[in-house]
């Protein structure tokens, strides 16, 4: 009975983590605000409230304190280490010439240290049997490009599932105002005209693609500023499960598409390696 109770908290909680909104919330007024959220969590915010900032520089100092302490204890071994050499009265090792086969004792004279250096490097020039080693060339062949008509059909395979995602994407709570201004009175004007037609031809294609709500639009035109003012503020929502399905199952029809886009190129290739048959 109890594990079939905790089966179903899972299943619960599952869906509802699937079925919960990431929320953005969008804001531009001579700066951008960004706000990212799920569920009661900020996954990402610019630019950054005090709060944020207070919590980074408090990172910022326990690590810069860790790095400090540890620093201080190195140095502390180091201390206790030169100490105990030092009572000791011990000598650092010398090391020994075991692997350096090129190593002539000093006693040696002048005539005997040449004749081993030859007979060293006759030894060495046989064993690599006289031969340099030369840079192993790379056999690989680039990769070929791919071709205009398997990225078409990529872009076919994705289509409904991009479709599918922006009809799910909602637009709410939009409030924009724009005031077009100018030293000029007739170019105000037609400027006016253009961010007319320029803002509402959008938010009638936003109506056609997505869900959008909006508040208030507002376009005005003052002859008295000297520049465009805009402001916008918006919020848009999005389920998690549709984007996790929209993203997997996109991905796996593109990966679908180039497959069988390199098989039918194999069979071309095989039907023309045939040998005909004769009559």
């Amino acid at each position: 009975m109890p594990a079939i109770i905790f089966i179903c908290v899972l299943i619960f909680f599952i869906v509802y983590f699937l079925a919960s909104f990431v929320k953005i919330e969008l804001e531009y007024d001579a700066d951008f605000f960004v706000k990212v959220k799920y569920l009661c969590f900020t996954l990402f915010m610019t630019p950054k409230s005090k709060r944020m900032l207070k919590k980074e520089k408090k990172k910022e100092e326990k690590e810069r304190k860790k790095r400090e302490r540890l620093l201080i204890k190195r140095e502390k071994l180091r201390k206790k280490r030169e100490k105990g050499q030092h009572l000791k009265g011990k000598k650092p090792e010398q090391p020994k010439n075991s692997g350096n086969k090129t190593a002539i004792p000093e006693k040696c004279s002048d005539k005997e240290q040449s004749v081993k250096i030859q007979k060293l490097s006759d030894k060495s020039q046989n064993s690599s049997g006289g031969k340099k080693k030369e840079p192993q060339k790379s056999h690989e062949k680039d990769k070929p490009k791919p071709k205009p008509e398997t990225i078409i059909g990529c872009i076919k395979a994705a289509k409904p599932y991009v479709k599918r995602l922006f009809k799910k994407i909602r637009f709410y709570d939009i409030f924009s105002e724009i005031v077009v201004g100018g030293d000029d009175a007739a170019k105000t004007a037609i400027a006016y005209g253009v961010h007319c037609a320029a803002v509402y031809g959008l938010v009638s294609f936003l109506k056609n693609t997505v869900s959008f709500k909006e508040k208030k639009i507002d376009i005005k035109a003052n002859f008295d500023l000297e520049k465009t003012d805009y402001y916008f503020y918006g919020k848009v929502k999005l389920r998690l499960s549709t984007l996790l399905y929209c993203a997997v199952w996109g991905f796996f029809a593109v990966k679908k598409a180039m497959s069988e886009d390199q098989s039918q190129k194999g069979n071309v290739k095989d039907s023309k390696g045939a040998p005909k048959k004769a009559a």
